[in-house]
C-alpha cells in the first residue's frame, strides 16, 4: 500500500527531534566531563596542608560522579524492556489461528509475525523485541473472541499494517523511551534539590538552568511523539478497512468500546475479591449481558469522541470518518464468531489469567 506523504513527513520530523534529543544529552555528558577535568586540573596544592588538597579533589570527584549518576541513571529506564504478561501460542497447539493470521498477512502483504502471544486485554498490538532485534510479535487479546472473524481480521490487518511500518516502529520505540528520559532527570533534580540548601549561584547552575532545558525538550518531544503515534494508527487503519471493509470498521470500533466497558466491570469484580479463573470468558459474558440501551449509549459516546493532542490514538469517530472515505468493501467477510479460531480457548484463558493474577 502506498505510504502517505504526511506519514513520510512525520517520520522526518521525528528523526530531527530524535537528533536534537541525542545531541543535547551527549552535550550535557560532555559538558560535565569537561568541567570535571578542568576542576581537577586546578592547582589546589598547599604544602602546609596536603590533606586539604586531597579533600578538595575528592569532593570534586564526588560531585562529578553524582552529576554523572543523575544523567546516566535514566539510561536504565531507556534501555529496559517492559513486557506485558502474555502466553506464547504455538502453531502446533493453535494451527487455525496461525493459518488465519497467515491469510491476513497475505492479504495485507506484510511480514509474518515470528510469534503470536495472547493477553487478557481488550487489545491487540504489534511489537518489536528491541530496537536492534527486529523480531516481530503479534499480541492478541483473548476478549477479542467476542468479535466476528471479519472484525478480528480487520484488527489483525491493522496490527500487521504496523509490521509494514518497521522504520516507524523503531523510531517510535526510541521516542517513547525518550519520553521517560527527561521526566526521570527532572525528578532526580527535584529530589537532589530537596536534600540540600545550595547557594543561589549553585542552585541556578546545577538546578534551574538544567531543569528549564529538560522541561523544554520534553515539552517539545511529547506532542510530536503523540502526533507520530496517531499518524501510525491512521496508516494502519487503512489496512483494516481494506481487509474488513469501511462499514465493518465502524462496527468493530463500537464492539471494542462495548468490550472495554465489560472488561472494566470484570476487573472491578476481580479487585473486589471475586475469583475469576478465566478473565476473558468473564469479559465476554459481561459483554453479552449488556442491554440495548447501554449499547446505544456507547454508540453515542463513540460518536462524540474528540482527539486531543496528548492522545496516542485518534478518537474512534475520527478513525471511522477517515476509513469511511476509503469506501472499501473489504475482502474478508466471514461472520462466524472469532472464538472458532481457537482450538483450546479455555486453556489459553486460564494461562493468561494466572499470569496477571499471580
Amino acid at each position: 500500500m502506498p505510504v502517505p506523504l504526511t506519514y513520510r513527513l512525520m517520520l522526518l520530523v521525528m528523526l530531527l527531534v530524535l537528533a536534537v534529543n541525542v545531541v543535547v544529552y551527549l552535550a550535557l555528558l560532555g559538558l560535565v566531563g569537561w568541567l570535571g577535568a578542568r576542576l581537577l586540573a586546578l592547582d589546589v596544592s598547599d604544602s602546609s596542608d596536603p590533606l586539604r588538597a586531597l579533600a578538595v579533589r575528592g569532593l570534586v570527584l564526588v560531585l562529578i560522579g553524582a552529576v554523572l549518576f543523575v544523567l546516566l541513571r535514566p539510561l536504565w529506564v531507556f534501555l529496559r524492556r517492559g513486557r506485558m504478561p502474555a502466553v506464547v501460542v504455538s502453531s502446533r497447539d493453535e494451527p487455525d489461528l496461525y493459518a488465519f493470521v497467515m491469510t491476513i498477512a497475505g492479504l495485507v502483504g506484510s511480514p509474518l509475525p515470528e510469534r503470536i502471544m495472547v493477553i487478557n486485554d481488550v487489545n491487540a498490538a504489534a511489537g518489536l523485541e528491541s530496537f536492534f532485534q527486529g523480531r516481530l510479535t503479534l499480541y492478541l487479546g483473548l476478549p477479542l473472541g467476542a468479535l466476528t472473524c471479519r472484525q478480528l481480521a480487520g484488527v489483525v490487518a491493522h496490527e500487521l499494517g504496523h509490521f509494514s511500518q518497521r522504520s516507524g516502529m523503531r523510531l517510535t520505540w526510541v521516542v517513547r523511551r525518550l519520553e521517560t528520559l527527561w521526566p526521570t532527570l527532572i525528578a532526580d533534580l527535584d529530589r537532589s534539590r530537596q536534600t540540600g540548601r545550595p547557594s543561589l549561584i549553585v542552585d541556578t547552575i546545577i538546578y534551574r538552568i538544567p531543569r528549564v532545558l529538560f522541561v523544554t525538550i520534553h515539552g517539545l518531544t511529547r506532542p510530536l511523539a503523540r502526533a507520530m503515534d496517531r499518524q501510525l494508527e491512521r496508516h494502519a487503519d487503512l489496512y483494516e478497512a481494506r481487509v474488513a471493509g469501511s462499514q465493518a470498521f465502524m462496527g468493530t470500533a463500537v464492539r471494542l468500546a462495548e468490550l472495554k466497558y465489560a472488561a472494566r466491570e470484570t476487573w472491578s469484580a476481580v479487585r473486589a475479591g471475586q475469583r475469576t479463573p478465566q478473565v476473558a470468558r468473564a469479559v465476554i459474558q459481561a459483554h453479552a449481558a449488556q442491554t440495548e440501551a447501554f449499547r446505544r449509549a456507547v454508540v453515542a459516546e463513540v460518536s462524540a469522541g474528540v482527539t486531543r493532542w496528548q492522545d496516542t490514538h485518534p478518537s474512534d469517530i475520527d478513525r471511522i470518518t477517515y476509513t469511511a472515505a476509503e469506501q472499501a468493501p473489504g475482502v474478508y467477510r466471514c461472520e462466524a464468531p472469532a472464538r472458532v479460531l481457537f482450538r483450546d480457548f479455555a486453556r489459553l484463558d486460564q494461562l493468561a489469567t494466572s499470569l496477571v493474577l499471580r
